[in-house]
């Protein structure tokens, strides 16, 4: 890295739930000077998730609201951080999320990446070449003013053995990426993971079936894979990561890295998190986030 960086945060879900809404963000919170710009994370659009079927109804009108307030902030891109749909996977779910995600003004590049609703909890080979057959790349990087952002598929992490060659070829892709990075020297380096590695600890284990989403450690990447991929990341000097997943704000931290778990746009799930999405603000020298209700 060329110098050391610091990652600013807002420290608890009331103070989320605070902020002031999107005309106040835009008049004070808005990037300036060489090098800054703004992204915006919005996490489980999950349409369907709601009524848990065919009314898209609650899903649709929050997505619409978080579709004016971006084309209101102009961030230099959007990431959607999976859980594009509620399973199971239909015609109609899929082609009223691209008509949302086509809302949100083309000069906008808007990012993508699949979540279990959109591959299954356990990952197969169809549902994938399903996925990349609609929305292209399942695991890319891309620049922006002098910052290198990684988009993953976390659910072939998640479940390393449903396919396991697909599995591996990310890793492979992933350390030369890395590698290639370290020799650029951006300012940050920044992944987007669906499942989050970790909520608060980055040791934490829970037990029971990681399938079962009563269960905490079906939201998070399993220890043992955890740690490998968190070593790999802090060795390259990972800034942040963002995720989804969760349905709740949570942060935590692993050693130089920040751990971040946004809030969902179809429903929350989790008290002290309202439906929203996350504005985040970077310059050469720093990362700032903060959760915007809608």
């Amino acid at each position: 890295m060329k110098r050391r960086h610091f990652i600013g945060s807002l420290a608890s879900a009331s103070a989320w739930a605070a902020t002031s809404r999107l005309l106040a963000e835009t008049k004070t919170g808005a990037t300036s000077g060489e090098g800054a710009f703004r992204f915006v994370q919005i996490a489980d659009t999950q349409l369907g998730f709601t009524a848990w079927g065919d009314d898209l109804s609650h899903e649709i009108a929050n997505f619409e609201r978080a579709v004016v307030h971006i084309n209101q902030l102009r961030p230099a891109f959007v990431i959607i951080s999976g859980d594009l749909i509620n399973m199971p996977v239909t015609a109609t779910k899929l082609a009223e999320f691209d008509r949302l995600r086509a809302l949100i003004d083309p000069a906008i590049p808007v990012h993508v990446q699949p979540g279990n609703h959109d591959l299954g909890n356990t990952p197969s080979a169809d549902s994938l070449a399903a996925y990349r057959a609609r929305y292209g790349r399942d695991y890319f990087s891309f620049d922006v003013r002098g910052t290198h952002f990684i988009n993953l598929n976390s659910q072939i992490i998640f479940d390393p053995l449903a396919l396991p060659e697909e599995t591996k070829r990310q890793w492979d892709w992933l350390v030369a990426d890395l590698e290639k990075a370290r020799r650029i020297e951006p300012d940050h380096i920044v992944v987007f993971t669906h499942y989050p590695w970790f909520l608060e600890d980055a040791e934490e284990d829970p037990p029971g079936d990681p399938l079962d989403h009563k269960n905490r450690g079906y939201f998070m990447i399993p220890l043992k894979t955890r740690r490998a991929y968190l070593q790999l990341l802090t060795e390259h000097g990972v800034r942040a990561t963002f995720s989804g997943h969760y349905h709740g704000n949570v942060l935590g931290r692993s050693k130089g890295m920040e751990m971040v778990t946004s809030g969902p746009i179809s429903k929350s799930v989790r008290e002290g998190t309202t439906e929203g999405y996350r504005v985040v603000d970077v310059t050469p020298m720093e990362i700032t986030h903060r959760y915007l209700p809608l």
